[in-house]
């Protein structure tokens, strides 16, 4: 603590009094970012008394925005009995540590509801301070799955992926101008409460050559995802094929199985798209969860 002297002077008396000013409590990170699937570490330190726990210590982590109890520890344990619902089996100090100084928080299962600004109160013989953390939270968006989808006047491209918060999503063509597209955000059935589900769907006209983007971006933890989706005109390679063959159904699915091992999409895209133009009566195939590549391709009144 810093003991500063103020002097007042009185008809030739001179009084000095001490004031106690709150600098001997601190944080290294008074912004802390939490990770999905991860622990939050909430910094908070002052000046330890002597080599062991200090009998009078006293520490107290709140939530500044409503006054909600996070962690309690006093007479050397942990006080517990006013501590909020949402954060019982969450919360621990780091006791080895308290005789140096460390009244650090660990939250565990953090999520959006956790976010906003913590008050750490620590007082011991050498007095009392606080400080504010202020925690925010985040998550990764996952690798975004692609659907394509054919119709006979258009072509529909699906990209699904989930994270926090709601990322900046864009469609862009060749040039980089943004198209307009169909967006979707969703509590994640996978993790409700702690993730967004985002489906970003863009229609072509069929037949077109496709030369499109797809961005995403998460500001608060610098993710950029980009995935480009490009082939050109198709060129019709399927006589034969729409010859009234009664396993032909059966041998497309075989062959798109087949074709789709090769490993890339403008090679797929181009086999559906000439199916399509071939096969008009067989335009209700649907070929789907093509999990290899971690995208799915269907047609007709099922897409």
């Amino acid at each position: 603590i810093d003991h500063t002297p103020i002097i007042y002077l009185y008809k030739g008396l001179s009084l000095i009094i001490i004031v106690k000013r709150n600098r001997h409590i601190r944080t290294p990170q008074p912004v802390v970012l939490a990770i999905y699937g991860q622990p939050a570490i909430l910094k908070c330190l002052f000046p330890a008394s002597s080599d062991r726990v200090d009998p009078s210590l006293v520490v107290t982590w709140q939530r500044v925005e409503d006054s909600q109890v996070v962690h309690s520890f006093y007479y050397g344990t942990d006080q517990l009995d006013r501590q909020s619902v949402r954060y019982h089996n969450r919360t621990k100090l780091f006791h080895s540590q308290l005789a140096d100084g460390n009244a650090s928080l660990r939250l565990d299962r953090v999520g959006p509801e956790d976010q906003g600004r913590y008050l750490c109160s620590a007082t011991n013989t050498n007095g009392s301070g606080k400080i504010v953390v202020q925690l925010k939270y985040a998550a990764f968006y996952t690798e975004p799955r692609l659907t394509v989808c054919g119709r006979t006047s258009n072509v529909t491209f699906l990209y699904e992926t989930e994270g926090y918060p709601e990322p900046e999503v864009h469609w862009l063509d060749p040039q980089g101008f943004k198209l307009d597209y169909n967006l979707s955000v969703t509590q994640s059935a996978r993790a409700p409460g702690l993730l967004l589900s985002l489906r970003a769907q863009l229609v072509v006209q069929a037949g077109l050559p496709i030369n499109y983007t797809f961005s995403l971006k998460n500001q608060v933890l610098e993710q950029v995802i980009e995935r480009p989706l490009s082939y050109g005109e198709q060129t019709s390679t399927m006589d034969g094929w729409c010859d009234g063959n009664s396993n032909r159904s059966t041998l497309l699915n075989k062959e798109v199985q087949r074709r789709n091992s090769l490993g890339t999409i403008k090679q797929f895209i181009n086999y559906y798209l000439q199916i399509r133009e071939m096969c008009q009566p067989l335009t209700n195939i649907i070929f789907k969860n093509f999990h290899n590549n971690g995208w799915t391709v269907c047609s007709g009144n099922k897409c």
